[in-house]
C-alpha cells in the first residue's frame, strides 16, 4: 500500500495502470485508446495502416487487426488511415466510429479507455475484381482435363465459391 502526499491511502485497481484514491477520480491515469479494423466482406484481401496525428501506430491490418491498447496524453488526437500492400482507398468506403467522431477525431481524458473502429466496405466493383481474380486463380489450379464444355468437380467448385464470393459483395 502506497501513501499519496496528502496521506490518503492509494490502492492498485486491476488491470488498470494507475492507482486510484478512495472515493477519489483517478490519479496518474494515462488515457488508453484502441483502434481496430474491420473489412467487409470478411475475406476482403485489404490491408490497412493506423495513424494517430499523421503518425502509423499499426502497419497491414486486414479485417479483425488492431492497434492494441495504446496509452496516449490526455489531450485531442484525429485517428486516420492509409492503405498497405497496394491497397487503394479508393477501392472502398471508410466509416470510423465507436468512440471516434465520424472525421475521426477523440479526446482522451486521464483515466479514459476508449475504442474507435474504422469500417472498410469493398466497393462493388472491387469486390467483384477480386472475385473474379481468385476464379481465374482457382481455374488455373483445377486444370483443364475435363474436355471444352465439360467441367471437372474441381472447376465446378471453382465456380461454385466464385458464385458465393459474388454473393457478398455490396449490392449495385
Amino acid at each position: 500500500m502506497q501513501t499519496a502526499n496528502n496521506g490518503r491511502r492509494m490502492f492498485p485497481v486491476i488491470g488498470i495502470s494507475c492507482l486510484v484514491a478512495i472515493l477519489a477520480a483517478p490519479i496518474g491515469c494515462a488515457p488508453k485508446l484502441t483502434v481496430t479494423e474491420t473489412v467487409v466482406p470478411t475475406g476482403d484481401p485489404g490491408r490497412f495502416n493506423i495513424q494517430i496525428d499523421g503518425s502509423t501506430k499499426a502497419t497491414n491490418l486486414g479485417n479483425g487487426g488492431s492497434t492494441g491498447r495504446m496509452s496516449l496524453s490526455a489531450g485531442t488526437y484525429k485517428v486516420s488511415q492509409t492503405g498497405a500492400g497496394g491497397t487503394n482507398l479508393a477501392d472502398y468506403t471508410s466509416i470510423i466510429g465507436g468512440d471516434c467522431a465520424p472525421d475521426g477525431s477523440i479526446t482522451l481524458a486521464d483515466g479514459d479507455v476508449k475504442t474507435c473502429t474504422i469500417t472498410n466496405t469493398s466497393t462493388r466493383e472491387h469486390c467483384l475484381t477480386e472475385c473474379a481474380r481468385a476464379l481465374g486463380y482457382c481455374m488455373e489450379r483445377a486444370g483443364t482435363h475435363g474436355g471444352p464444355g465439360t467441367p471437372t468437380p474441381p472447376q465446378q467448385a471453382c465456380v461454385t465459391t466464385y458464385n458465393e464470393c459474388v454473393s457478398r459483395c455490396p449490392a449495385p
